[in-house]
């Protein structure tokens, strides 16, 4: 690791220690002695970083990944670099500013960010970003030397790229923003009714209002410059104000996409778009940025189109032709029924749900892992089942196929397994 990593990891250690002692605590403490106590506990975290970044090492070999590290209990992971299914390569800012970078490593099955290497030098980090996605090629390992060749990796121009003031309107185009105006009236209405209000307590009503615009204003950091584009290596996605993410996810590691059009986007025909992969499951799904994972965090349903094309070869979100349900279907989702629509093409299955914010995934036939077919009480009444369609990772909507005809459901069901057993991969050698 580079040298400067105990630096980047240990300034963290002042702010902990700042957000702990609290701004309550350095009045009772004074500044000058609050000073010193951070101060102090800063120098300790610094020491033990040093002592982490000391310790810890990594190897690439024998198609493996080998990585040393632990302070109090030593650890020594092995991972099979055939088993990654996406590298990022992320910039907080003060790494940024010293050149540096952290390379994080997803694996299958993993409930979290299973080898995360901090910091190296950027040009490492793409170099062996580079190395890692070769080697884990179905090619590279059937390899008789086991050694990848790494070519490389022709750039390639951006397949979207999403304006900072589309950004900046689509975050205002939320609930929250919306509720805001509301939140703000009753803040002052309290304080005109009761002008001996404490200032603790204007600043917990402030404070809840900052609440509600956090996650608007996060997302616009968090999907700042964003873009798309598909290179050798597979997915590449580069987005972030402060903090600046390079994220590869190979193409073949994709287990399905989704296209949403929230309420409130859809007077200006914006849509959302996500990627879902065995990398992300259900645990770490929700902190990652690119979250669960975005593949178009907003634009036109014509930008959706391309760059769905580009990850499933052959998906042509507009050339669909959905079946609906019976009108029987009505008395189980009254409201919903005339929006659930199932299509298979021959490359994917397409399912299409949802009344208010439409939305449409689509899975390649090869990454279905399992289909099942459920009946409920008042289904069995209507002769109506649910196809359930299971996939590797974590997806934010529903693949199923809602409230079917009986025979239809089963005949679904026979024919996406008939079809996934047809598509799936070959394993290498």
């Amino acid at each position: 690791m580079h040298p400067l990593t105990p630096l980047v990891k240990g300034v963290r250690s002042f702010w902990f220690v700042i957000a702990a002692i609290s701004w309550q605590g350095f009045a009772r403490l004074g500044l000058e002695r609050g000073a010193m106590i951070v101060a102090a506990f800063g120098v300790l975290g610094l020491i033990w970083s040093w002592i982490g970044w000391y310790v810890t090492g990594y190897q690439v070999a024998d198609g493996e990944l080998r990585i040393a590290d632990g302070i109090l209990t030593r650890s020594r992971r092995t991972i099979p670099v055939a088993r990654l299914q996406a590298v990022d390569v992320v910039r907080p800012l003060l790494a940024r500013l010293l050149g540096l970078a952290e390379l994080r490593l997803e694996v299958a099955g993993g409930a979290k960010t299973e080898a995360p290497l901090s910091y190296l030098t950027l040009g490492r980090a793409r170099d062996l970003r580079r190395e890692l996605l070769a080697a884990s090629r179905p090619e590279a390992a059937a390899a008789d030397d086991g050694e990848a060749v790494l070519e490389p990796v022709a750039a390639a121009a951006p397949l979207v790229m999403v304006p900072a003031r589309r950004l900046l309107a689509a975050q205002l185009m939320t609930p929250q923003i919306l509720f805001l105006p509301i939140a703000v009236a009753v803040t002052v209405w309290l304080f005109a009714i009761d002008p001996d209000l404490s200032i603790l307590g204007l600043a917990g009503m402030f404070t809840a209002v900052a609440g509600i615009l956090f996650q608007p204003v996060k997302e616009a950091f968090v999907n700042y410059g964003f873009t798309g584009s598909v290179t050798d290596d597979g997915l590449r996605i580069r987005h972030g104000l402060f903090e600046q993410r390079q994220q590869t996810l190979p193409l073949r590691r994709v287990t399905a996409v989704t296209i949403r059009s929230p309420l409130l986007w859809r007077p200006v025909g914006w849509v959302r778009a996500h990627v879902a992969s065995a990398a992300y499951s259900a645990t770490n799904a929700g902190t990652e940025a690119f979250s669960g994972r975005s593949l178009l965090p907003v634009g036109t349903r014509a930008e959706a189109a391309v760059i769905t094309a580009a990850v499933l070869p052959g998906a042509d979100i507009d050339g669909l032709v959905y079946r609906g349900l019976p009108r029987r279907a009505r008395w189980r989702a009254p409201l919903r029924w005339r929006f659930f629509g199932v299509c298979l093409t021959d490359e994917h299955y397409a399912v299409r749900s949802g009344r208010w914010s439409p939305t449409e995934a689509f899975v390649p036939y090869g990454r279905i892992l399992s289909v099942r077919v459920t009946q409920g009480r008042w289904q069995r009444l209507l002769a109506l089942a649910t196809v359930h369609v299971d996939l590797a990772g974590t997806i934010s909507v529903s693949t199923a196929a809602r409230h079917r005809p009986l025979s239809e459901a089963v005949t679904l069901a026979r024919d996406l397994v008939r079809r996934s057993q047809q598509n799936r991969p070959v394993p290498p050698g």
